[in-house]
């Protein structure tokens, strides 16, 4: 009886599909498909449906790889420090040197190196001495003036050189030369080379605080004693009088 059932409810079902091919064709011509349950007989012979799995209720695995992950290392800023190192020039307190050779010399307390200019001279206190020239005074390119400069009771010696191709007036010429005489300054430590200054100046303290000069001649009346320097050009004269002793320093390297 079971069978039998069973085969009348298959013949049923073929019969709805071919009913459901005989549906209307949409406006594209092509037929409509309705989709039938299918069935199946169990142990018992009992007609059962179907039953699909839908793509929506299969669980989906996500891809597993093998690529390691990779993190940025950490760089460290790096951090300069500033170069705060000042170079020697004419003027510039703090950096001096005592090798006579060295060319540097103080003033006054102040710190110089020919060639410098006349302005900072003059901008130190240091006044052109009015008597002959005036600092607006054109020089001629290539020539040379010798001055002389005066602060207080002291007095200097100075030659300007205008080592330029066309003419400048002397405040804006180079100071070459520096002659400081005994006989007239009032401060007799107003010129120092290394802590030796002019008062101090004689043939054995000489010696002793510079060294062997590069040349010495010795005269009835005076003594004279040079130290030069090829490298920068300087070279430091001395001459020791009876009544008073000279110190030029100058700088034939623009000549």
């Amino acid at each position: 009886m079971k069978k039998i059932t069973a085969f009348v409810l298959a013949m049923v079902s073929a019969l709805s599909l071919c009913s459901c091919g005989n549906d209307e064709t949409g406006d594209g011509g092509s037929k409509k498909r309705s989709s039938a349950p299918s069935y199946e007989l169990n142990d018992d012979d009992e007609l059962i449906q179907e039953t699909k799995e839908t793509a929506a209720e299969i669980p989906t695995m996500e891809p597993v790889t093998d690529e390691p992950t990779t993190v940025e290392p950490e760089t460290a800023a790096v951090v300069t420090e500033p170069d705060t190192a000042e170079p020697v020039t004419s003027g510039q307190k703090g950096k001096y040197s005592d090798a006579i050779r060295s060319g540097e010399f103080r003033l006054d307390g102040v710190e110089y190196k020919l060639p410098a200019d006349y302005a900072e001279f003059s901008a130190n206190g240091w006044e052109l001495e009015e008597v002959i020239h005036t600092e607006d005074e054109m020089v001629d390119a290539g020539d040379m003036k010798y001055i002389y400069m005066t602060k207080g009771k002291n007095k200097v010696a100075v030659m300007l050189t205008n080592n330029g191709e066309s003419q400048v007036p002397m405040k804006d010429c180079k100071v070459t030369n520096l002659t400081v005489k005994g006989n007239e300054i009032e401060d007799k430590d107003i010129l120092k080379i290394g802590d030796v200054s002019v008062a101090d100046i004689g043939s054995a303290a000489m010696i002793e605080a510079f060294g062997d000069p590069d040349y010495e001649s010795k005269e009835k009346d005076y003594e004279f004693y040079s130290y030069r320097s090829d490298s920068i050009g300087q070279t430091v004269y001395i001459s020791i009088w009876k009544d008073y002793t000279s110190v030029e320093i100058a700088n034939y390297g623009l000549y």
